[in-house]
């Protein structure tokens, strides 16, 4: 197999608030998700931190609207 056709995918959890890897600001984020990129990470699957589901919507907008157009 040729190494450079293996891709990395990676999840994690995201969360608004106290600063720790993918978390934090929207620009904090972004800075994380460069981080990954610069390491060899092709794709990243955010799995936002709400159990309930008012605020589980709120997160997937709130990234919708401030992550994703600022990552692209």
């Amino acid at each position: 197999r040729d190494p450079a056709r293996i891709r990395i995918a990676f999840r994690c959890p995201i969360g608004f608030g106290e600063r720790k890897p993918m978390q934090g600001t929207p620009a904090q984020i972004l800075e994380d998700v460069a981080a990954y990129a610069a390491q060899g990470v092709d794709h990243i699957t955010f799995d936002p931190m709400a159990s309930e589901e008012g605020p589980l919507m709120e997160m997937v907008e709130r990234i919708g609207s401030e992550i994703v157009p600022l990552a692209r």
